[in-house]
């Protein structure tokens, strides 16, 4: 009964092995997905970043513009700011749900670490049952024969009183006889 126990329940611990490298698989995925857009992002930064320098370039070029005109950049050099500081806070988002992937990972590979300890424990303690139960059998041979070897003797023995019962009955049967 405990080796079937122990069976099933590295049966059930390979089932959650199994199960835990699918999600690992899956946050692996997400990771991946997660790195892509941080290149998205970055990429995005970098253009935002390339339109900032071409609009500074501008503005020098044109200083005899009215103020007016000024304002007008001002402002959408603050979008673009504004827009960059989105960007950056979506990044650092990107980055703190990326780490928090690869720390459910990590967690997700220690419990697949101790459940594929345990299943070896369970194979070992399995193999020392299977050894026991080997020894077992064995000793349940060996006293097989001795109890065979012990009825031959008893049926020797049963037969040797048998015979001598005989005997004494066959010389009162005699003397029965020889008395009439």
């Amino acid at each position: 009964e405990e080796l079937s126990a122990a069976k099933q329940r590295i049966v059930e611990l390979e089932g959650i092995a199994a199960s835990r490298q699918r999600e690992i698989f899956m946050l692996n995925a997400k990771l991946a997905t997660t790195e892509s857009m941080t290149h998205d992002v970055i990429r995005d930064m970098l253009g935002v970043k390339m339109n900032m320098t071409t609009w500074a370039t501008l503005v020098d070029k044109q200083q005899k513009i009215s103020t007016k005109e000024s304002v007008a950049y001002q402002t959408e050099e603050s979008k673009e700011s504004n827009e960059l500081m989105k960007l950056k806070q979506q990044l650092d988002e990107f980055i703190e749900e990326r780490q928090s992937w690869i720390d459910e990972i990590n967690q997700r590979q220690s419990e697949l670490g101790a459940a594929r300890i345990t299943v070896e424990q369970l194979r070992q303690k399995e193999h020392f049952m299977v050894a026991e139960v080997d020894l077992l059998k064995a000793e349940n041979a060996n006293y097989k024969t001795i109890i065979f070897n012990l009825e031959d003797e008893v049926k020797k023995l049963t037969r040797q009183q048998n015979l001598q019962l005989r005997i004494n009955h066959h010389a009162k049967t005699k003397r029965k006889r020889i008395s009439f």
